[in-house]
């Protein structure tokens, strides 16, 4: 299956994140980590994706429109 540069945006979206948290996780896990110090790493991670998220909003694909009728018939719309 061939992925538009859109397509691959949309599923690293998704799939980074995902593996990010899994890495954390097994990285604490090799470290034998409190709960005090996975919070703050969790907090850490949930950060720093928000802000690379926020900064590269504005280069993320637009979502297609849905090609539907309008909800108010043209007649109801005076």
């Amino acid at each position: 299956m061939i992925y538009t540069l859109d397509m691959a945006i949309r599923i690293a979206l998704f799939a980074v994140p995902a593996v990010a948290v899994a890495g954390l996780v097994l990285l604490l896990n090799s470290f034998n980590a409190s709960a005090g110090v996975a919070v703050a790493a969790f907090g850490v991670l949930a950060v720093a994706t928000g802000s690379a998220l926020g900064y590269f909003a504005d280069r993320l694909p637009e979502l297609p429109r849905a090609s539907h009728a309008p909800l108010v018939p043209r007649h109801l719309d005076r």
